[in-house]
């Protein structure tokens, strides 16, 4: 009883968080995008299902079912798609198949091999390699030996079937993709990619308000869905399946998508130093360097996004492209000059440690975007096809991900799965349920979802969208079916109840899935077999079968292993802070080869922050009260912990600068010690968020960083800065801002790491969940 009134209390919290989005408006609104993909859905299934009546298939409406899920927008994407059901249909069946012909006189053993089978394929399909192909097989799997448990004799028939089917819808969805408003991956790419360093150009408007002495407000430049680094490598992996030219010059590819980025970075933190400072003391000559660099970054860099966006020539294109890893020569010899100039003067000495360390973490910042778009035309030009040296781009490439060694978490779902499936066949078998199969398939769609929020939020939408689905199945059946005499009214009527899915289909993930799920329902239950029919019982069967499925995985998950959204909220900003402790490491190195940060760890970094980002909002299904976790504290953290790893990576490009051109001083020094306290300080903060424990604020990072300026101050005194070229002395500085920045973001981190969790798991649940993102 007290199971049963905590999933009731969850499960109408959650749903009645969806019914409070105020979203609906815009995610409704009609674009020109939106228009060509329901077109082309709708257009596709309506052919699906004449096709399949002119066949006289059996169970007609998989194809359609496999038009709807192969929906993406793009062809590549469609494509890998479906290639990855093709392989995923053809091994279930033919595991189902061998199955059965092993043990169809053994019931035991036939379920001991259904329940590993599912276990197996779920592990991967919780993974990264191929996982809807290994989700598409356990799925198939799973539906023809429960028919074979209801009916031996029938699995040859119901595997040929379905795999005929579904390569019906496979053929159709290419075609529609390919023919009607196909969107090349290799487009979108571009206009991201464009999209992103215009963004960061304009973010240079803030700088130019500085140097005017106006108050500059902070750019917000966080990446859009599509503007993530893992996006957009995503996309350069999915064009490159299919473009030719892509392919061939990726490389050149995958350093524009590295680049880019660092020119949001460098653009952010030109918004954040011009946004809390005050107008640049000096000369005016200072000034005047600030607004004509801001106005000559611009300049270049929104030349070279439209050279990205319309495929042309960059404006600038050397025969020859430096490696990526290659320093430059400063570009900002304006501002060089102006700072040569209050340096000579002696006006820098009346300077404040911590103003140089601005003004000079400002000009790195600086120099970092003018090399960056100095970098970017070579690549730009030789991804076009324009640089013949593709040796001097080569990068080096990130290998798969190993299926080994097991994880302990994928391994807990894949058996959670399995079981609730094996339930679910064994009381439709006990019972004879001809409702089975949406019981076991929805149990399959909901192990692998990977928290109790994100179930209750892919649940409900599953009930809600399959609810709607089948309403408008059953009308159809009593109203609309006897009147129907011709496969043109088939047809017809497809079209007419598949496009309001569609357009749902086609919009943002808070309703595509209800879109899916609804014209899932109305296409089992009317065009089961393809022909006029007033049989009520398949629009009825899977609504009832969704809400047992439902409720059979709720009672496995919820009392078997449950994972909260919380707790993996706080797993995940510990992963995050470690992987910035790789980055610090890094930057301590005494050689390094490259002063950006590898791909592979990028990606690592901006999956693992984009993952909290989602975990926070499927809590909101899961803990509507805030009992767990205070929402906007966590956002607040989650802030945190970005511009935490902004600055380390910054700090390593800025060390990598400084150690290449500085010889050993006081300053060096105070930057080593400061540089290992901050990753003792992120060890420990990783180890008490992952806990939920309060970790009382560090004094002693203040301490260091008033060392380290006092050591600055001591050099300059000294006069052992006075040999330094300007751009030695922005690195070093730029190191000692970075640092008071990183002391400064991890004083909140610590304040806000116990006030949004509220409620710690154990100490051996959280010792296992640390030692795992450590690991």
């Amino acid at each position: 009883m007290r199971f049963g009134a905590r999933f009731v209390e969850v499960r109408m919290a959650g749903l009645a968080s969806l019914a409070r989005s105020d979203t609906w408006r815009t995610e409704l609104a009609p674009t020109p995008r939106r228009w060509r993909t329901a077109a082309r859905i709708t257009i596709a299934c309506a052919a699906a299902a004449g096709l399949g009546q002119a066949f006289h298939l059996e169970q007609g409406f998989w194809s359609i079912v496999t038009i709807l899920v192969l929906a993406p927008p793009t062809v590549a994407a469609s494509l890998r798609k479906a290639a990855a059901r093709l392989l995923g249909t053809a091994t279930g069946c033919l595991a189902a198949v061998g199955a059965v012909m092993l043990f169809a006189q053994e019931p035991p053993l036939l379920l001991a091999a259904i329940v590993a089978y599912l276990a197996v394929t779920l592990y991967f399909a919780l993974g990264t390699v191929s996982p809807y192909a290994f989700f598409v097989s356990s799925f198939t799997f799973a539906i023809i030996a429960y028919s074979a448990v209801l009916d031996p004799a029938s699995v040859g028939g119901a595997a040929a079937s379905r795999f005929t089917e579904i390569s019906l819808g496979v053929i159709v969805s290419a075609a529609s993709h390919l023919l009607l408003w196909p969107v090349p991956m290799s487009l979108l790419l571009r206009r991201a990619l464009s999209a992103k360093l215009r963004r960061a150009v304009a973010a240079l408007d803030s700088l130019a308000a500085h140097a005017r002495g106006e108050s500059a407000e902070l750019v917000n430049l966080d990446p859009r869905p599509e503007e993530r680094l893992a996006s957009q490598l995503d996309l350069l992996d999915e064009a490159a399946g299919l473009d030719d030219s892509i392919h061939r010059e990726r490389d050149a590819w995958s350093a524009i998508v590295g680049l880019v980025e660092y020119a949001r970075l460098s653009a952010y933190e030109c918004s954040r130093l011009a946004s809390r400072s005050s107008s640049p003391r000096g000369a005016a000559a200072l000034r005047g360097s600030l607004l004509a660099t801001a106005a000559s970054l611009q300049l270049r860099g929104r030349a070279i996004a439209e050279a990205l966006e319309r495929r042309i020539a960059p404006p600038i294109a050397e025969s020859s492209p430096p490696p990526i890893d290659a320093p430059l020569e400063p570009g900002l010899r304006p501002l060089d000059a102006a700072l040569d100039e209050l340096r000579m003067r002696g006006e820098l000495a009346s300077w404040s440690a911590a103003e140089l360390a601005a003004t000079a973490a400002l000009a790195q910042a600086l120099r970092s975007f003018d090399e960056t778009l100095d970098r970017l035309p070579p690549f730009v030009d030789a991804a076009f096809g324009g640089a013949p040296d593709r040796e001097r781009i080569a990068l080096p490439r990130n290998a798969l991900p190993s299926l080994l060694p097991l994880d302990a978490a994928r391994v807990r779902g894949a058996i959670k799965g399995a079981i609730a499936a094996a339930l679910a066949m064994l009381a439709g078998s006990a019972l004879h349920w001809t409702l089975g199969i949406p019981i076991v398939a929805t149990c399959l769609v909901l192990a692998v979802t990977s928290t109790l929020g994100s179930f209750v939020q892919k649940s409900g939408q599953r009930l809600i969208g399959t609810i709607v689905g089948a309403v408008i199945a059953l009308a159809s059946v009593l109203w609309v079916m006897p009147v129907i005499d011709s496969i043109t009214g088939l047809v017809v009527l497809t079209g007419a109840v598949i496009f309001p899915c569609a357009w749902l289909l086609a919009g943002s993930d808070r309703v595509n899935y209800l879109g899916l799920q609804a014209a899932f329902a109305f296409s089992i239950g009317t065009l089961g077999p393809l022909r006029p029919t007033i049989d009520l019982w398949p629009p009825t069967s899977r609504m009832l079968g969704v809400l047992a499925g439902i409720a059979i995985f709720g009672l496995v998950t919820t009392l078997l292993w449950p994972v909260r959204a919380t707790t993996q909220f706080r797993r995940s900003i510990a992963d995050t802070l470690s992987i910035v402790i790789e980055i610090l490491r890094d930057a301590a190195a005494p050689s390094r080869p490259t002063p950006l940060v590898p791909f592979a760890r990028q990606r690592r970094l901006y999956d693992s922050i984009a993952v909290s980002a989602r975990l926070i909002g499927e809590s909101e299904y899961e803990d509507p009260g805030e009992t767990r976790l205070v929402r906007s504290k966590a956002l607040a953290l989650l802030a945190s912990t970005r511009r935490i790893a902004r600055h380390a990576i910054l700090w390593r490009q800025a060390r990598w600068d400084a150690d290449a051109s500085i010889p050993p001083l006081e300053s060096t020094a105070a930057l080593e010690s400061l540089g290992r306290a901050c990753m003792e300080r992120l060890h420990a903060l990783a180890e008490a968020v992952s806990r939920g424990q309060d970790r009382p604020p560090d004094s002693a990072l203040r301490g260091l960083v008033d060392a380290l300026d006092a050591a600055a101050d001591r050099d300059r005194a000294s006069g052992a800065l006075r040999a330094l070229p300007a751009a030695a002395l922005d690195s070093l500085f730029a190191c000692v801002e970075h640092g008071r920045a990183l002391a400064e973001d991890l004083a909140a981190l610590a304040a806000q790491s116990r006030e949004s969790v509220l409620a710690a798991q154990s100490p051996r649940g959280a010792l296992v969940a640390y030692a795992s993102t450590a690991s």
